[in-house]
This record gives C-alpha cells, structure tokens and sequence, in this order.
C-alpha cells in the first residue's frame, strides 16, 4: 500500500518549487497567528464551518480527472479521485476502500499524506484544525507577493509554511516538503480566483508545484456541509445518500431563487422527462429555454419539501434517485403585466448517475396533485 500512495502522491498532485524569503524574513514580527488566521476566515465569511466538500477539475499535462475532497474540523477527511480510488482518515487511521471485495481496508501514513495534502479549504479556513503552530510569523514572498509566514507542523511533525497576504491576510497557500524525493524539494501550493457565491468567499483554483510539474485543480463546487451527515462512509453506495440530498437541496435553493442555471449545473445533455403521460429527451437547451422564462418570472414564497425526501443507491454507488414531495407557493408575471398567485403539490422522483467521479442528474419522472 505504501508504494500505491506515493505513487498517487506523484500521479494526482502534490510536490515543490522553492520559495526565497526576503531579506527581512528573518526577523521576528509581533503578528499573533491564531489572529491572522481569524482575518483569513473574515475572508471566507459566513457561520463558523464545521465540514466542507469541493469538487475540481485536475489537469495535469493533458491529462484530466475529477478529484473529491470532504473535510470535517473533528479530524475526519475522504479523498476520491474519479470512480478508481476512495480513500480517507479518520480516529481509527487511514484507510481505503477495495471495490473488489466491497470492504475498507487498513492503509499506510502515505496514504493518509495524500488525503491530507488535498484538504485545501479547510486548511485556508481554520490550518489550526490539521496543524500546529510551530515557530514566530514572519515576513517574507511568496510567488513573488509580500507575505506572513506562519511556521506550523502537519500530524506527522513535518516542516509546512502557511502563508497569507501581508497587506490584507488573504490565505494565498503553503510549502511543505516533498516525501517523494531525499533532496529536500518542496512541494508548493497556491490559492488563486477567490470567488463569493451563498454566502462565502471561497478560491477557485488550486495550483500544485511538484518536481517541474503543475497540476490545477478548477473547483466547479465549493460548499459547507454538516459532517454528520453520513460524508465519511467508507462504501461509495452509502457515502452517496447525503451528495445525493444535498444535489436535491440544490434544486429547491435554485426554485427559491429562480435560478435556472443553478439546476442546470448537475445536468448534462442525456436527461429523460416523464410528465404528463408522455416521455421526453430534452437536450439542455431546450431545459433552459423552458426552465428559464418559467423561473424568471415566477416568486415563490414557499418551496420545500412536505416529507423527508427518500434516497436509494444502487448496490455498485454509481446510479441513485431521490423520491420527494414538494409544496409551493408564489406569484406568477403574466402577460399583460398583472401577477397570478401559484400554489401546488408536486411529486417526483430525480434520477442520478455517477459518472468520472461526480453525480449528475439524468432525469426526472413527476406529478402535479389534481
């Protein structure tokens, strides 16, 4: 197992490009950490985070693929990377899942190295909850830009420089070494694209320096979650319950705010509708053209679920639907520029798939109360 993690560590992403303090980073600032570090999470913004998850897009040299990383502050993390590798950590130590003989199995501390090195949100939000303050800030560069350097240690009592903007604190990444190589390469890590989006302001796009090589990570989600919500589950058929809850949320948040681009971001062109005695393929085109007027003119007061929704996964964790029944109310824009009240009932069933990694919503089977 150990030979696999490095090889991951090489294959997904994480390792070095030195970083040369300035002239006065040798001297010691009267800089408190744990306050810098609460003027990085002012950045962030939002409630206190116990658990956050993001999804991004890694290219490196061509080569592309989906990785997943889930976070909670009580030490617990998940690492997946495509359909091929699921892997986390948590008071039992590391582990990873054989998909062959369905079962969790025992794994090594470079495995645990790797989920640890990719669980960049929450160490830009709170690094106090995976590392230790080992030494004074100081002044320094980072890529070149005027920072403070906070010393810190990872779990394994390994060197890590934390870095964030001298002016304004803004977390802008880390160096720690490279346990690939016995030449004392770094491995470095910048924060880039900081984006507001419900309530947060998160990056976007993570850069990982290693050995000459680059790898980018685009973040196409970034959210809080709740970490007792079943994250953490070794089995993909199991852990898939709360993505596929929180794909339905996203839904009803989307309604509420007459976002049909929000909906549309966990659908491809394969959908299938059934509605109204009839079934249809509507390519996502046609789902915007018809979902956006619709929402744009539309208020609801009111869309929530009556009942919890009900959640099944297939046996593999690669297809799942979500049964639900939801109650609106609202005003509708008419024509002649009056507004009509809306109110229903409505059942329906979301089809999910699992595809490279991530969930998408292929179709949709719904009814209206008479």
């Amino acid at each position: 197992m150990r030979a696999f993690a490095l090889a991951l560590t090489v294959a997904v992403a994480i390792v070095p490009a030195a970083i040369p303090p300035s002239a006065s980073g040798a001297a010691r600032i009267p800089v408190d950490p744990e306050a810098l570090f609460a003027r990085g999470r002012a950045h962030i913004g939002g409630a206190p985070l116990s658990g956050v998850r993001s999804v991004a897009d890694v290219n490196e040299g061509g080569r592309s693929w989906v990785t997943t990383v889930t976070s909670a502050v009580d030490r617990r993390a998940l690492f997946e990377q495509g359909d091929a590798f699921r892997a986390g950590v948590d008071s039992l130590g590391a582990w990873s899942w054989d998909g062959a003989e369905r079962r969790r199995v025992s794994a090594d501390p470079g495995t645990a190295a790797v989920v640890r090195g990719h669980e960049l949100h929450l160490l830009a939000w709170n690094p106090a909850a995976r590392w230790r303050v080992a030494g004074p800030v100081r002044d320094t560069l980072f890529r070149d830009r005027r920072a403070w350097l906070t010393p810190m240690q990872d779990e394994r009592g390994a060197a890590v420089s934390l870095f964030h903007a001298r002016q304004d604190s803004l977390p802008l990444g880390f160096v720690l070494p490279d346990e690939s190589t016995r030449d004392g390469a770094k491995i470095v890590v910048e924060w880039h694209d900081w984006r507001a989006e419900h309530g947060r302001r998160w990056f976007r796009r993570a850069v990982f320096h290693q050995g000459g090589k680059r790898w980018e990570h685009v973040y196409r989600e970034v959210e809080a979650i709740d970490p007792g919500a079943g994250w953490f589950a070794p089995d993909p058929g199991a852990g898939a319950r709360p993505v596929l809850l929180a794909l339905h949320e996203r839904v009803m948040a989307a309604h509420r705010a007459s976002d049909v681009e929000r909906i549309l971001a966990d659908e491809g062109d394969g959908y299938t509708v059934a509605n109204r005695g009839e079934i249809t393929h509507p390519a996502l085109a046609e789902r915007r053209a018809r979902m956006g007027p619709y929402l744009g003119r539309t208020r609801f007061r009111v869309y929530r679920d009556r009942v919890p929704p009900e959640v099944t996964v297939s046996p593999d964790g690669r297809q799942g639907w979500v049964i639900v029944q939801v109650e609106a109310e609202g005003t509708q824009a008419q024509e002649d520029g009056s507004s009509a009240e809306v109110k229903f009932v409505s059942a329906w069933i979301e089809l999910y798939e699992r595809r490279d990694g991530r969930w998408w919503r292929t179709g949709n089977v719904s009814n209206f109360r008479p």
